[in-house]
């Protein structure tokens, strides 16, 4: 059963699909574009949203506060006023989060290191092309964004599911958004800048999203009711070649086949948790 998706303002607002007395399980989603649209190339954009892959046995509201390109850092600010809202006003079962890809992305240049500094290096592995402090100062960031959005759920009896993102391939295929045309690409503007050489991309990417994967992962041992699906190899891979391929829609996004195959590891977390 495909779950209705409003958000916030929708509830309340005389819906009947958007009220929560109307259905067996509430869920709050909170997240970035994964949640919300990873572009508008498909006939039928709405489904390149993992929500919308969702497939449930009964009825359930989703409340939706994600936003594209979202990251943890602003997620965690203040708690959102959204956030707690929600959290206060509606009987939820669940916090879905979708969290910490943009952070990555947003980093990737200081991450990743400049052909200057690794060029007198002896390049054995892909970390040899990594600034190795600031990857760690950045999962230390992350780790304390993460606490203070669990803490600003103030009931921890609410499970937060959260997820790993498949790989990516750093590749030329920019996002392509209605009313603001092509976002990104991203992660092939790192390294390029960067110098590292094109047969390595693929490995570096990798490595810095195992890196935010088992950091993830991790978190599991140092917040309470906080649990990850780890998805990594789920989807098939994009080729390096523009457009959509393999399971993605453009560099980041998978497209609907991509979601439709993470979709149940999802379900099948948050059945643990469900009434």
């Amino acid at each position: 059963m495909r779950p209705e998706v409003c958000s916030l303002d929708e509830i309340g607002q005389g819906y009947a699909v958007c009220d929560p007395s109307f259905v067996t399980h509430t869920i709050l989603a909170e997240g970035d574009s994964w949640f919300t649209v990873g572009g508008t190339a498909l006939k039928y954009p709405w489904f390149t949203n993992l929500l919308f892959s969702l497939r449930f046995k009964k009825s359930t509201l989703i409340v939706n506060l994600a936003r594209p390109g979202d990251t943890i850092k602003n997620m965690s600010q203040m708690g959102k006023y959204d956030f707690r809202d929600a959290i206060n006003n509606l009987p939820l079962h669940a916090i879905l989060l979708s969290a910490g890809g943009n952070d990555l992305i947003d980093k990737a240049s200081l991450l990743v290191l400049p052909k200057s500094v690794w060029k007198n290096k002896s390049i054995n592995s892909p970390k040899d092309y990594c600034n190795l402090g600031e990857i760690k100062y950045f999962l230390d960031n992350l780790t304390h964004h993460f606490i203070r959005l669990a803490k600003a759920r103030g009931n921890k009896n609410i499970p937060i599911v959260t997820h790993t993102y498949d790989y990516p391939t750093p590749r030329n295929a920019p996002a392509k958004f209605f009313g603001v045309g092509l976002l990104g690409p991203w992660l092939i503007e790192v390294f390029k800048r960067a110098e590292v050489p094109k047969k390595d991309w693929r490995n570096v990417s990798d490595y810095l999203f195992n890196r935010l994967a088992d950091h993830t992962v991790s978190l599991q041992n140092k917040i309470n009711n906080f649990h990850v699906v780890d998805t990594r190899g789920t989807i098939k891979r994009a080729k390096i070649t523009s457009g959509v391929s393999g399971d993605w829609l453009n560099e980041i996004h998978p497209n609907k086949a991509g979601y439709k195959k993470l979709a149940p590891k999802i379900v099948k977390k948050l059945y643990e948790f469900l009434p």
